[in-house]
């Protein structure tokens, strides 16, 4: 089937979506993706509220023409559109899709006229809010594509590679194509198997067929010689070629997999090519912040490279499948992946979310997540759900259950299913029971533990979201059972991570969250003062701060925290609470951390006390400010070692010891006065130079970042559009899409879309007090 990328040269519209049906008035020209949220100021009666992080939503539509040949079939295909999606062609409607997180297509061809312009349609309705738990966006937000083929042709998601047995010299794989045909005939499959760099064919063979009308499914066994295997650290790809031949006319598919086996064992947890893993992870969202939801090649290897260089070798897909670059990413830069289908089954979680067209059709959106990522070796499990309402089995969840993970298994045996369980919080009543039982012994089946079997008995791996409290009893409860921490709050990642080390049947633990993401506004604040106990914070406030890596990229002191937990750091790390803050009571939420800077710079508070927090994985920390010590402390159950001291302009250095010897040292200076604006230009992750980042820091006359620093600044570009500009700020009401940015904590993100023909872009910034500075790229 060929593909032709459809993203350039849509009409667009938008309107509230009260007249969602109104004629189309087009506004102006859009290349996708596009998503229409991001482009539209806050407000805090927008309907979306805080979950969504008060943006705008509404109806968008956009309209393309394009020609047709007889004789052809053809297809639309769109990798994701968040709303309800109406696909018009010529004027007569094709296909309406009701969830906004799956790839779709649709067979067009009957609505064609091969005389005159062919005109397309998508009615984008995602004015039903609120309807989700976290920022959407809103529109086609993912590519899209114009597919043409022949009568006979491969299924653009009909590609299975699996491996049966993997030894040092040979790999037995199978290969299962899907084909349809409108007629019986007879035809030829011709497969051949690339090494994917060098393109380098390491196998070739085809079958005879007879087809039926309809589909038909193709397996082929074979071998590859001397394999090389997919891993964490050695993500060896390979591309598996395609070709039907039918009465001269042929169809060519190309998918790429990978070679390794998923096992999950309860003595060992999960086996990875036959060795115990440990899953470092993180969940993540799907927004691109800066960009809104717009999908780009660059963003998601870019989000994956971070994460990896932060120390994670997994994600969970919170609460829903991504999109087709974020599997790639995985795939080509060694992430695991957890893929997770649904954040409810009918009973929804908001008013307006997809739980109203869920039993119509779940096993179809199954169908068309598990067809569409089965090849990706990054992929070991799937996830049927996120704390659904119905995990006890009632409302028909016993039946959801069984019947997600049987579609699954009809269409992939070779990885385990898992499903992320929680307290009985949801209700009431069912909550009430819960607690009553909790103290029960482990020799005695507790409430909780009665009542959530029935969805994990459908798993092959359970998930636990803040459920570490239980992990000891219901370990020797359920004696086969193998777990994962698939939520954990960001301040207990020292204990949770040391009791999953020792102990094989905890498989991994995935911390929300990994990045940080529009809605659920402040879910991770820190409150002063007064207890008021908030659950998410009031407008402006639009971004959870609750991420390891924050919004524009940056590390945050809780990720080298989790570093430092998982054994991967030696060194400690130095974070400090800002001294107008150190006398304040404060209280975390339960996705918050310490309000700490990696700064040593208070300018006007000399001789205030100042909390100084220095994060480490040893027996002693000692710490001094200019040579002179301030304190030492031995071991801590939490990493978290805290010392007060008054400021002044310096040097801290932290010192680990182990056993009586020094493991790792840390300093931390204060930096200069504000000098001048420094734009640094991020290297490209992927193949694709078509989005760039470019970061801006304030900076002192040595080069180093000033952290109290803020200031207004101003962007301009030639040979690229530019995007969005970010901060981080928490309750700015700004707009994304402008180009102008105040620094929060000294820094800025700009990204940048290149035109087509530009050789060489040249960013510019300006700041009241600062000259002028540009960047070349």
């Amino acid at each position: 089937m060929k593909k032709k990328n459809f993203n350039k040269g849509w009409e667009f519209c938008l309107n509230d979506g009260k007249d969602w049906d109104a004629r189309f008035e087009s506004e102006y020209m859009v290349d996708l993706p596009y998503d229409f949220s991001i482009i539209q100021e806050r407000s805090k009666d927008a309907p979306s509220n805080a979950h969504g992080g008060f943006f705008r939503c509404g109806v968008g539509k956009y309209r393309k023409t394009f020609k047709a040949k007889k004789g052809k079939k053809y297809f639309f295909m769109c990798d994701g559109s968040f709303g309800i999606s109406d696909v018009f062609v010529n004027s007569s409607i094709a296909l309406t899709n009701k969830y906004g997180y799956n790839s779709f297509f649709v067979d067009i061809t009957s609505y064609l006229r091969y005389d005159k312009e062919n005109e397309l349609l998508i009615r984008v309705n995602n004015s039903l809010q609120p309807n989700s738990r976290w920022y959407s966006g809103s529109g086609i937000y993912r590519d899209t594509y114009l597919c043409e083929c022949e009568e006979q042709y491969i299924h653009p998601f009909g590609t299975l590679v699996s491996t049966q047995y993997v030894y040092p010299d040979v790999a037995y794989m199978n290969a299962e194509v899907s084909v349809y045909s409108n007629k019986k005939a007879d035809g030829v499959v011709e497969f051949e198997v690339f090494e994917d760099k060098k393109r380098t064919s390491v196998a070739r063979f085809s079958k005879h067929v007879v087809l039926d009308n309809g589909e038909n499914k193709i397996n082929a066994k074979f071998q590859i010689e001397n394999p090389k295997i997919w891993d964490i650290d050695s993500p060896s790809m390979y591309k598996i070629k395609t070709k039907l031949t039918v009465n001269g006319a042929s169809d060519e598919d190309e998918s790429p997999f990978g070679i390794r086996t998923i096992n999950i064992d309860s003595k060992r947890g999960v086996m990875l090519n036959g060795r115990s893993i440990k899953l470092r992870g993180g969940c993540i969202h799907h927004d691109q912040g800066v960009l809104g939801s717009s999908v780009y090649k660059e963003t998601e290897y870019r989000r994956i490279a971070k994460l990896k260089e932060a120390g994670f070798n997994a994600v969970r897909l919170s609460h829903n499948p991504q999109s087709p670059y974020l599997y790639e990413a995985c795939d080509r830069l060694g992430m695991v992946v957890i893929d997770e289908l649904f954040d409810y089954w009918t009973q929804g979680k908001k008013e307006g979310d997809f739980h109203v067209f869920f039993g119509d059709n779940f096993e179809k959106w199954t169908e068309d997540i598990v067809r569409r990522n089965r090849c990706h070796p990054s992929i070991i499990m799937w996830s049927t759900g996120n704390e659904i309402p119905q995990k006890t089995g009632r409302g028909d969840g016993y039946y959801i259950a069984t019947k997600i993970a049987n579609k699954i298994r009809s269409l992939d045996t070779s990885r385990p299913i898992t499903h992320a369980l929680c307290s009985l919080w949801d209700d009431r009543e069912e909550y009430d029971k819960e607690l009553l039982e909790n103290d029960f012994p482990a020799s005695k089946m507790d409430y909780f533990s009665r009542s959530t079997e029935v969805t994990a008995d459908t798993t092959d791996i359970i998930g636990y979201n803040y459920l570490e409290y239980r992990l000891e009893k219901d370990l020797e409860r359920f004696p086969n059972r193998v777990i994962i921490n698939t939520e954990t709050f960001p301040l207990s990642a020292y204990t949770t991570i040391k009791q999953l080390l020792n102990n094989p049947r905890i498989a991994g633990d995935f911390v929300w969250t990994a990045w940080d993401y529009f809605g659920e506004t402040g879910i991770g604040h820190v409150e002063y003062g007064e207890k008021k106990g908030e659950f998410l914070l009031p407008y402006p406030y639009h971004i959870a701060n609750c991420g390891d890596i924050d919004m524009c990229g940056q590390r945050k002191p809780q990720s080298y925290y989790r570093e430092i937990a998982w054994g991967l750091r030696r060194d400690p790390y130095i974070a400090v609470r800002h001294p107008s803050l150190t006398e304040t009571p404060y209280f975390i939420s339960g996705w918050g951390f310490y309000e700490c800077d990696h700064s040593w710079c208070f300018n006007g508070y000399e001789g205030k006390n100042a909390e100084i927090y220095v994060f480490a994985d040893c027996d002693k920390v000692s710490l001094t400010l200019n040579d002179k010590l301030i304190g030492e402390a031995d071991k801590t159950d939490n990493g978290v070692y805290r010392f007060i001291a008054p400021y002044e302009r310096g040097t801290l250095k932290a010192m680990a010891y182990k056993n009586g010897e020094l493991i790792g040292t840390s300093t931390l200076s204060s930096e200069g006065k504000a000098s001048k604006l420094s734009l640094i230009s991020e290297k490209s992750y992927s193949d694709d130079n078509e989005i760039i980042y470019v970061n801006l820091e304030v900076q002192d006359e040595n080069g180093c970042l000033c952290t109290q620093e803020d200031v207004l600044v101003k962007y301009e570009s030639q040979g690229a559009d530019i995007m969005g500009t970010i901060s981080g700020e928490l309750n700015t009401e700004r707009l994304y899409t402008s180009s102008e940015c105040k620094t929060y904590h000294g820094r800025t993100l700009i990204a940048l879309k290149r035109h087509k023909d530009a050789k060489e872009i040249i960013l510019k910034a300006s700041a009241s007090g600062f000259k002028m500075t540009e960047v070349k790229i």
